[in-house]
């Protein structure tokens, strides 16, 4: 209806990776609970001992059980740095106290819900590997996953499948497509991996592959600013008809404009 105005750079709020190609912060979610099954924890420590021996960064939400415990353990005994970002909630004494005691570095965040939390687990990724875990897993999963589907998160996402667990997601993920309610192919969103050393491979590589998607949020902010007192300037002009009559404005038009350009990241990714 309206292609010409849909945008052909990256949305100024993309969220892009910080660090260099060859050391890369990891984030990794995952369970908290003390009955997480010992196959999970096998695994997520192999990928916390992966991450520190490949000279990364181990980021998770700073618990000291489950999946999130045994990954940050391994990163530890593999002498590698592991940071936490956890709620302060669970750093209270006594029986909330749930902060892992072996991190390089935690970091504590506040807020009535968890949103803030997230918000500061994903400024410090460069990637992210989902272990298995409930449904605090999946929301921080979800979210990233979504963000990357409306184009303002390029960085990698991979699902370490261990036991067949992320079957289920990944079937309800298919249907999604087939009945056509993603924007995006799961594939584009989501990769996947039976093994630790496959999840941080498929990390590494297409973090490499991701770096032309890099942009300088500073430079970048500067020219959506200039635009738009472009645009502003543009329109009162057509206010007025750029000879002080006023003009009637559609409306209607403008909010099928505002909605392709909401879309156009989104478009942009189908196209890759």
């Amino acid at each position: 209806y309206f292609p010409s105005l849909i945008p052909t750079g990256p949305p100024p709020f993309i969220r892009t990776p910080m660090t260099s190609s060859t050391s890369l912060r990891v984030c990794v979610f995952g369970s908290s609970s003390k009955q997480t099954p010992e196959a999970y924890l096998k695994e997520s420590y192999k990928l916390g001992k992966l991450i520190a021996k490949g000279g990364h960064v181990c980021v998770t939400g700073g618990g000291i059980s489950g999946c999130m415990g045994a990954v940050s353990d391994g990163c530890a005994d593999a002498g590698g740095t592991a940071v936490g970002v956890i709620h302060e909630m669970w750093c209270a004494e006594g029986e909330m106290d749930e902060k892992h005691r072996r991190l390089s570095e935690l970091i504590k965040v506040g807020g009535k819900n968890l949103m803030r939390r997230k918000e500061a687990l994903l400024e410090r990724a460069d990637c992210f590997v989902s272990l298995p875990g409930g449904v605090g897993t999946f929301d921080e999963l979800c979210e990233v996953v979504c963000e990357k589907q409306l184009g303002m998160n390029p960085r990698v996402c991979v699902l370490l499948n261990i036991d067949g667990y992320y079957d289920g997601f990944l079937q309800q993920m298919k249907r999604m497509q087939k009945d056509k309610i993603l924007y995006v192919p799961t594939e584009k969103l989501i990769l996947t991996a039976t093994t630790a050393e496959e999840a941080l491979e498929l990390c590494v590589k297409h973090h490499a592959e991701n770096q032309n998607l890099k942009i300088n949020t500073d430079e970048n902010m500067k020219a959506v600013e200039k635009k738009k007192k472009t645009e502003e300037k543009e329109k009162e002009e057509g206010q007025t008809g750029g000879n002080g009559e006023k003009i009637e404005i559609n409306e209607k038009e403008d909010v099928v404009r505002a909605a392709i350009e909401a879309r156009a990241p989104s478009l942009k990714l189908q196209a890759l």
